[in-house]
């Protein structure tokens, strides 16, 4: 039963909700990112996938999650390139924490 009443305890709490989350992470996100999926998992485990045009572009948004006080552990897990008719673009994969403080 305190299991449960922690889940909803945490659920209800507004700063570590996952719209929190989702704006913080919308407010930090440069117009040269775009997402392809957002997963956030129970114990605020997050894994952003998404392209860029450059990889500059992801390099320096890994570098943005790290100075949020927000993020934690910020790893870009995974880069490639590849090719979309004549332009060539950059999948990635960055996998966090949410503190939600």
């Amino acid at each position: 039963m305190r299991e449960d009443i922690e889940l909803i305890r945490r659920r209800l709490d507004p700063e570590g909700s996952t719209l929190n989350l989702l704006q913080e992470i919308y407010s930090l996100t440069p117009r040269e990112i775009f997402f392809i999926d957002i997963q956030v998992a129970e114990k605020r485990n997050v894994i952003l996938k998404g392209e860029a045009q450059a990889m500059s572009h992801v390099f320096r948004f890994v570098t943005t999650l790290e100075d949020s006080p927000l993020f934690e552990n910020v790893q870009a897990t995974r880069t490639t390139s590849k090719k979309k008719g004549k332009v060539e673009c950059y999948e990635f994969e960055i996998v966090c924490a949410y503190s939600g403080k």
